[in-house]
């Protein structure tokens, strides 16, 4: 299935399960149709389209008024009145700075990578159940694994210092 704004695939196979089918990911198949007093969509007409996650993301930003944001499994959207678009839009921000290799340069670089470019130096090299990973902390940026019951802090752990492990 393709983005009918960008034309870019929105399927994603899942590399864990092989056997699975792919799947299509943003607002696939939608249906709009014109009504007797519209004047942008036609009378009778009904416009089908699709549209990927990362063009999604982009009309978001262009919304004078940022869509309301509620988890899904939540009994409703008002048990999540305090999660905003804003904070939506830095873990999304988070999320593809790692992927584009931020925490690695920032690991190592030696700093804090608990949040996008944080510029105080690391810590604490954060161990998930016992395992070794690029994931530093700062003091200040601490609290953001401490709830984590399978997460050890210990100095901060270099990478030239890693082969030791």
């Amino acid at each position: 299935m393709l983005c009918n704004m960008c034309g870019e695939s929105m399927s994603i196979a899942m590399t864990e399960f092989p056997d699975q089918p792919e799947y299509n990911l943003g607002l696939t198949e939608v249906t709009v149709n014109g009504q007797y007093y519209s004047t942008h969509l036609l009378d009778t007409n009904c416009y089908q389209f699709s549209l990927c996650e990362k063009c999604l993301r982009n009309m978001f930003e262009q919304f004078k008024i940022k869509p309301l944001i509620y988890d899904s499994f939540a009994s409703s959207h008002l048990s999540q009145i305090n999660w905003t678009y804003e904070k939506d839009k830095e873990i999304y921000e988070y999320q593809i700075w790692r992927e584009e290799g931020g925490l690695h340069q920032a690991y190592l670089a030696g700093k804090c990578n608990a949040i996008k470019n944080c510029s105080n130096d690391a810590v604490y090299t954060i161990f998930y159940e016992d395992e070794f990973t690029e994931n530093s902390c700062c003091e200040t940026h601490k609290k953001i694994f401490e709830r984590d019951k399978f997460v050890n802090f210990s100095k901060f752990i270099k990478n030239e210092l890693k082969i030791f492990l």
